[in-house]
Formats: C-alpha cells, structure tokens, sequence
C-alpha cells in the first residue's frame, strides 16, 4: 500500500501513474520473493490505467497480482479516497528478469 500526501489542486496523470505502477511493481516483485528465493527485476511491458475522479485528498494505492507464469506477471491496482471510492484503477503487465 502507498499513501499519496493531500492535495490542494487535483495531482497530475502521471503523479496518479507512477504511483499504481509503483504498487503493481512492488506487488509482483513479492509474489516473485515468496516463490523463489533468487532476485528478480521486474519491468513494466504493458499499463492501462482508467482515471474516475481527481485525486485531491489523502488516497492509498493498492495492488494485487492476478495471474501469470515465469517470466510474466498480471496485476491490477486501485486508488481509494479515504471514504474507499475508487479514484483510479489499472491493469499491468510485468516481466520478470533475473539478476
């Protein structure tokens, strides 16, 4: 889970962006961890990202892993307001290198 810092104005596209792919990112490279003991990097092939509101209040982005195999990991994110309405969602697809 990442916290995003209250907002006066409505934050950027790609601030909203960085911050699913990064719980996306960080859920893959877990699921990867629990399954192998090697280290992995995991690399963004694929992002598509629906935005619903502007985020202007404390969120949280969240993120799970729905499906893969070795070298390619499935994850879908949201971005909650603190009332748990979705404010942003996305699907990601990830490949996995090791280092």
């Amino acid at each position: 889970m990442i916290t995003a810092p209250e907002a006066q104005t409505p934050l950027t596209r790609s601030a909203v962006m960085a911050w699913l792919d990064e719980a996306m990112t960080k859920a893959a490279g877990l699921s990867l961890h629990q399954r192998s003991a090697r280290d992995h990097v995991v690399v963004a092939v694929d992002l598509h990202i629906s935005f619903m509101r502007p985020v202007t209040a404390k969120s949280e982005a969240t993120a799970k892993v729905v499906g893969g195999g070795k070298t390619m990991v499935f994850c879908e994110a949201q971005l909650l307001d603190q009332q748990g309405d979705v404010l942003a969602q996305a699907l990601g697809t990830y490949r996995v290198q090791n280092q």
